[in-house]
């Protein structure tokens, strides 16, 4: 779910939305590889 909304924050433009939701996304499963490098983009 945050990672769909991670998403969505990003395409709109709204990177700090974005970054703060793919790090929730990765801290609720470590594994998704998706927020680890969405994360690293956007840092």
């Amino acid at each position: 779910m945050f990672d769909s909304l991670a998403e969505a924050y990003y395409v709109q433009g709204n990177k700090s939305k974005a970054l703060e939701n793919y790090t929730i996304a990765l801290k609720l499963d470590p594994k998704l590889e998706s927020a680890r490098k969405m994360i690293q983009e956007l840092k």
